[in-house]
């Protein structure tokens, strides 16, 4: 089915329904111009034979099959980051894939419940894509050995479920993440992440094409970590003192204004008045004729 539909833009679930007694193991439905493949009922399941569904290079916005029995998906090269932003692709609580691809699909965030059912996965491709922080459930990944996030915009790891989940993975299947090509930022906000980098750094491949920004926006290449790391810390406690110092002045002048409030309120008006009163001299008009009227 390879280049075989390039006029048709729906692919209809009723021709897996036709190849369930064919015991079919592979389908290749790639480089055609599809735009949606899914289906509505609740049951309706992928052939049970079916090991490797290949969708890549087509247009879909839309694909969702109950795929319980699937190892192998790939839909590399389309247009699903909106859809997957809120929804899952497969109505199966637990699957057998093993291998995922979603590079190049305009990715940006991906609901929480995406990779739920995920225990036998080994390999997931979400790279090429525009995700900026991990805050999808990672903890059924239990068997994951690669995890490829490279080319995205990923700065840093705001939650850290994320990676105490990913820590967690890697000490039981030996999990291997590529971050190549991401611009990660290094300031004091991002620092808990760098710290957990540095303590997890044999978890990442190819770690030579890390790149990292600082504050004045120079970009350096991951030499040392350990060496950044430290010198974040030494920024982040200064600005950390800074930080508290200003809050205590703002804290303690507030306690003041509050405790001298009915002073300064008697202040404030007699000030106002007195200006007032000089405004209203300065502002009397002259006129020709004085008069007393008795």
């Amino acid at each position: 089915m390879t280049n075989s539909f390039r006029d048709v833009y729906t692919f209809m679930p009723q021709y897996f329904s036709l190849l369930c007694k064919t015991q079919i193991e592979e389908i290749y439905a790639d480089n055609n111009n599809f735009v949606e493949a899914f289906v509505n009922e609740e049951f309706f399941m992928l052939p049970s034979t079916l090991k490797v569904c290949d969708f890549a290079n087509n247009r879909l916005l839309k694909f969702h099959f109950g795929m319980p029995y699937l190892l192998t998906l790939n839909l590399r090269n389309n247009l699903l980051g909106v859809y997957l932003s809120t929804k899952r692709y497969t109505n199966s609580s637990k699957t057998n894939l093993r291998e995922v691809e979603l590079s190049f699909n305009f990715i940006q965030n991906l609901s929480f419940t995406v990779l739920h059912g995920y225990v036998n996965t080994i390999k997931i491709i979400l790279s090429n894509n525009k995700i900026s922080d991990l805050k999808f459930d990672l903890s059924h990944l239990t068997s994951s050995e690669k995890l490829d996030l490279s080319c995205n915009n990923i700065s840093g790891i705001t939650s850290q479920k994320s990676m105490d989940t990913l820590h967690k993975i890697s000490k039981t299947s030996k999990l291997k993440i590529y971050l190549s090509n991401n611009l990660l930022k290094c300031r004091c906000q991002n620092l808990h992440f760098l710290q957990w980098l540095e303590a997890n750094f044999d978890m990442f491949i190819n770690r030579n094409n890390y790149m990292f920004q600082f504050d004045n926006n120079d970009v350096v290449h991951l030499t040392n970590v350990q060496e950044i790391v430290k010198q974040l810390e030494k920024e982040c406690s200064s600005f950390c003192i800074t930080i508290g110092i200003i809050t205590a002045c703002i804290i303690l002048a507030a306690g003041l204004m509050f405790r001298f409030r009915w002073r300064l309120r008697y202040l404030y008006y007699m000030t106002r008045h007195k200006y007032n009163v000089f405004k209203s001299i300065q502002s009397s008009d002259t006129y020709k004729y004085d008069a007393f009227i008795s």
